[in-house]
């Protein structure tokens, strides 16, 4: 249902699936984590945050109550919960949550994990513009005994290009398109993609809200708030762009698939996707790259407006973004809306 854009349908499905499951946590935690994971992800691209984080937690608590510590589902706990902040906009616990993990992975020995986990703090250092610390972050990083695993490797290279792009060099980022290649059985590794237009945020708003565009634009994943009294008229645009990754890491036929019938909103995404840099492919002669399918969901936070006890889309508006190239079985489906 949520690959149709039924996002409604999704969730009452999975709900009623939670309902009848919850009690079976003990007995088959896997199952009922994969329950609350996927019914987070349609509250998140339904803008319903409160219901996000109360999933979040209930796999969280699912994982930890029900597996052993040392599982590989519970290790990786502390890393969604960190992601987790990052989508409710919580940049600074989001980071104290990074921190936290790396500290108690590194620990427990997995500096494998640690690592990565460190990485993920130095992102969203360079994200609130703090550059400095998230190289101290990369420099940790890479004095550490898993410095040189090929996942860390290749994460502390592209932020550390990403950083050097911020101040204006871009040297880094033309060695990394020479020294990565993406085997076939791997999912392409995005090293750049440009901010979207500035006008990307108007011009969404002003189609999904059907008001003057709101000041303050933002890029790709962000969006601002919008006046309660217009944005509740407001509902869940979206639409699966295919795309073809090309050898040399460039991006071309990028389609629209599906999706609601409203599609002017799409305009600027479409072209920062085109724009976008993917580590060059190791593909066999002849094989022209390897096709993507990612959903695109533009809609606002839904929450309680003064004078109502009915959630509506009134909050902050973003885009969401999520790979479905495997999951992907009825693209052919005509657009819906």
């Amino acid at each position: 249902m949520f690959a149709q854009g039924k996002y409604f349908d999704a969730r009452a499905t999975l709900d009623r699936a939670l309902s009848r499951q919850r009690g079976n946590a003990a007995a088959f935690p896997r199952a009922v984590s994969a329950l609350y994971e996927a019914n987070a992800t349609v509250n998140l691209h339904m803008g319903d945050m409160e219901d996000y984080r109360t999933m979040t937690i209930g796999q969280s608590r699912t994982l930890t109550e029900n597996l052993p510590a040392n599982d590989p589902q519970v290790l990786v706990n502390a890393i969604r919960l960190g992601d987790f902040w990052a989508k409710l906009r919580q940049p600074h616990n989001a980071r104290l949550q990074y921190r936290a993990a790396a500290e108690g992975y590194t620990g427990r020995g997995e500096h494998r994990l640690a690592a990565l986990t460190r990485l993920r703090g130095a992102a969203i250092e360079a994200q609130m513009g703090d550059l400095s610390a998230a190289e101290r972050e990369i420099a940790t990083t890479r004095r550490s005994p898993a410095a040189g695993d090929s996942d860390v490797v290749l994460n502390a290279t592209i932020l550390q290009a990403r950083i050097d792009r911020a101040r204006g060099k871009k040297e880094s980022t033309d060695a990394l398109f020479e020294a990565l290649r993406t085997g076939p059985d791997q999912a392409p590794v995005l090293v750049y993609q440009p901010p979207v237009a500035d006008t990307a945020t108007n011009m969404a708003n002003a189609v999904l809200a059907r008001v003057a565009p709101v000041s303050d634009p933002n890029s790709l994943g962000t969006g601002g708030a919008l006046p309660l009294r217009d944005a509740a008229t407001a509902y869940i645009h979206w639409a699966d762009l295919g795309f073809m990754v090309n050898p040399d890491g460039s991006v071309s036929d990028v389609e629209i698939l599906r999706g609601t019938r409203s599609q002017t909103w799409l305009k600027p995404f479409i072209k920062a996707v085109e724009g976008r840099r993917y580590a060059p492919l190791k593909l066999e002669p002849g094989i022209p790259g390897l096709y993507r399918v990612e959903r695109l969901t533009w809609r606002a936070e839904r929450e309680v407006p003064r004078g109502s006890l009915i959630k509506q889309p009134a909050g902050y508006q973003a885009v969401e973004t999520l790979d479905i190239t495997r999951t992907t079985a009825a693209a052919a489906s005509p657009p819906t809306g």
